[in-house]
């Protein structure tokens, strides 16, 4: 039988553990990619992958998150990081399907432009101050205003519909990655900015979802490389996002 639709995650260079599927669903296709041979599920299909450059991890993982339509069968794809584990996601496609929808995106739970994301990448995360200021300088150029217009998504989970726009997204966000990668890596880290300039920049029809509505109910955030549940009940997303609409949202 053929899949409905698929959820593609990836762990790559050891970086995550396998989460398992909760409330499996017969007709869902459920793929693993790995650059890792012993690794093992009892939910997931895993397929393993080469990975010619180890030095760089992210490299591979932006190959794969940049191509879902590779490793799946179907014309819809849930895309979640190596971090989250999912559960029982047709209502959410019921919802697309309905709608029609190419996309959908959830709302970056903290910020929504693309400064003050790459600020606190420097000031968290100990990332390149130059890297961020040459990133953003590009974007700038691309006509967008680096802190004025708001449009930022949590990229971790997305889901998209194989079609001349999605796939057009893809490919313009993955080479912007390996473009504006920073001196001696292969790509640039914080893809979520440069994927959240390229579709608010096109003409496509997104569903837009809340956080509460995916996060500790669908989908479970764990700390990394640890079954350590963060989300919600750590008051990773403020209780004043619960009820934005989100306005300025395309």
């Amino acid at each position: 039988m053929a899949a409905r639709y698929s959820i593609l995650t990836y762990i790559i260079g050891d970086y995550e553990i396998v989460h398992e599927v909760k409330d499996k669903r017969p007709d869902v296709e459920y793929v693993l990619v790995t650059d890792n041979r012993e690794l093992t599920s009892s939910t997931w299909n895993v397929v393993v992958v080469e990975n010619p450059y180890p030095q760089d991890p992210f490299w591979l993982c932006y190959q794969i998150r940049f191509n879902p339509f590779r490793y799946v069968h179907s014309d819809i794809v849930i895309r979640i990081d190596g971090s989250m584990g999912i559960a029982n996601t047709d209502a959410l496609i019921d919802e697309f399907n309905k709608g029609n929808y190419d996309i959908a995106l959830v709302p970056h739970p903290h910020r929504n432009n693309c400064a003050d994301e790459y600020d606190t990448w420097v000031r968290t995360r100990k990332f390149s101050r130059t890297q961020a200021n040459r990133v953003l300088n590009a974007i700038a150029e691309m006509g967008w205003d680096i802190r004025k217009d708001k449009g930022l998504y949590a990229y971790g989970f997305v889901i998209q519909r194989n079609n001349e726009v999605n796939n057009a997204i893809n490919a313009r966000t993955l080479q912007l990655l390996l473009d504006l990668a920073e001196e001696g890596k292969l790509v640039e880290r914080v893809d979520q900015v440069i994927a959240s300039v390229v579709i608010n920049q096109v003409d496509l029809k997104p569903m837009m979802l809340r956080n509460n509505a995916v996060f500790g109910r669908i989908v479970t955030l764990y700390a990394h490389k640890t079954n350590f549940v963060i989300g919600p009940s750590l008051n990773l997303f403020p209780a004043y996002y619960k009820k934005e609409p989100y306005p300025w949202a395309f």
